[in-house]
């Protein structure tokens, strides 16, 4: 999960320009201030950076980015977490 989280922190710093300093696992997307567009985009990044399909991605600004890193390493590995 390490590198899925570090691939994911990069997206933000890049893509978004979040500081880095506001990084971190249990930061929540909406303390990043990234609006629903924004969160599409994001969406859209993960999914073809992780080769994830559209209909598996759900981001919510209530989720961490570990919680979003756990899932997308989780999808790449074919374990189903659903709750």
């Amino acid at each position: 999960m390490q590198e899925t989280y570090s691939k994911l922190k990069e997206i933000l710093i890049t893509k978004f320009e979040i500081p880095e300093s506001d990084i971190h696992p249990k930061a929540m997307l909406e303390n990043l201030e990234l609006d629903s567009l924004a969160l599409m985009e994001l969406a859209l990044t993960v999914q073809q950076t992780f080769d994830i399909g559209l209909n598996e991605v759900e981001i919510s600004p209530q989720q961490t980015l570990e919680e979003i890193s756990t899932w997308i390493a989780n999808q790449e590995s074919g374990t189903n977490t659903d709750e």
